[in-house]
């Protein structure tokens, strides 16, 4: 496994990696309100299957991601990597499917972190603060 620690400082300077990522945060921030908006509505309404609606929805976006991904490599494969018998064509294709994939796969990280987000905001009010009322 090569690990490329080469830092990019025009990109650094002009701040368009830091713009890139405040939006990603942003993102996550927007999208956690919404998930445990809902979630705490559910709660509120005591809706007993909102827990296990969530659950499910949290697995399936799981074994989504991972298959999506082909596991939990970070790496994608490199063109040498590839099995020999397969000619430059269908290497170029592979590899093309996979950057598409990986892209839809890390879209995905951004519902399963906040859900996994709600899930510990629950668990810490259930352990600390629910017997308070």
């Amino acid at each position: 496994m090569k690990i490329n620690k080469t830092y990019n400082t025009e990109k650094s300077i002009n701040g368009t990696n830091r713009k890139k990522k405040l939006r990603r945060l942003l993102l996550l921030a927007l999208s956690f309100m919404v998930i445990f908006g809902i979630y705490a509505a559910g709660c509120r309404l005591e809706l007993k299957a909102i827990v296990m609606i969530y659950l499910g929805l949290l697995l399936a976006l799981i074994i989504a991601f991972i298959i999506l991904n082909r596991g939990i490599d970070t790496e994608p494969p490199e063109y040498d990597m590839l099995p020999e018998e397969w000619d430059r064509e269908k290497k170029t294709r592979y590899l093309d499917n996979d950057a598409k994939r990986r892209k839809i796969a890390r879209m995905l990280l951004y519902a399963i972190i906040p859900l996994l987000i709600t899930f510990a905001v629950d668990l810490v009010y259930l352990a600390f603060f629910a017997g308070i009322n």
